[in-house]
């Protein structure tokens, strides 16, 4: 859980100072040409392969046909087709989070028999955007690849976190879209690719990324910096 401030109006005067820093860092301080990193092309992922979503999807909005939205979304959010993740939420103990869709989960887990995986099909989509249920994908595919990758940002200073990220993504040409989070105290960093890219590749992409912003921003978190960036492990 964030902490909560004693005093609001002091916090806000403190994120206020802490946010026109942060614009002087980011347009007043740009490093000489012998201080600037390398730019993140050279991680093996060639500028081309980066995926800029307003240059090549069509534009999807409320009353746009219901498949044209489906098909944004599978365009974008490329996993894993034979498994997906189902939010669930204990109306007992309070704890919630994400566990892998099955046909018989109780069967299962009573007769210890294996899981049969639910496919991540159309209507599975059709289902997430019509509210009927929350879902999450499986980015990293069996060969270890992924074909996007993601950075998370929480706690109270999230929305700086965030612009610096997205200040460096753009630095280097790095198209990347800002999420605000399910439960509105975050925001999720996307950056998609024009094809499918090996993980641990795109994931020392995200950890330069990030490195970099946290040079711009001191105050972000170095702790969690590693559990961020998505995708996390190879797959099983």
């Amino acid at each position: 859980m964030d902490p909560t401030p004693e005093d609001p109006q002091r916090e806000i005067e403190r994120l206020r100072r802490e946010n026109e820093e942060l614009k002087k860092r980011l347009g007043d301080s740009e490093p000489p040409k012998s201080a600037t990193p390398s730019p993140p092309q050279q991680l093996s992922i060639p500028s081309t392969e980066f995926d800029n979503v307003e240059g090549r999807v069509p534009a999807v909005v409320n009353s746009s046909p219901i498949d044209q939205k489906v098909k944004l979304f599978r365009d974008l959010f490329k996993g894993r087709e034979d498994v997906y993740a189902e939010r669930w939420e204990s109306e007992y103990s309070g704890k919630k989070g994400y566990s892998p869709a099955c046909e018989n989960k109780w069967d299962a887990i009573k007769k210890k028999e294996p899981r049969k995986y639910l496919p991540f099909t159309d209507q599975v989509i059709l289902d997430h955007l019509s509210g009927a249920k929350t879902i999450g994908i499986y980015p990293l595919l069996k060969d270890n690849h992924c074909s996007f990758l993601a950075c998370d940002f929480d706690g109270l200073g999230w929305r700086l976190d965030a612009t610096a990220y997205m200040d460096i993504c753009s630095r280097y040409g790095v198209p990347a879209y800002l999420e605000r989070s399910r439960s509105g105290d975050g925001g999720h960093v996307w950056i998609f690719f024009s094809g499918s890219v090996k993980a641990e590749t795109a994931r020392q992409l995200g950890m330069r990324l990030l490195r970099q912003a946290m040079e711009v921003r001191a105050e972000m978190d170095l702790a969690s910096k590693g559990s961020r960036v998505v995708p996390r492990q190879p797959a099983s």
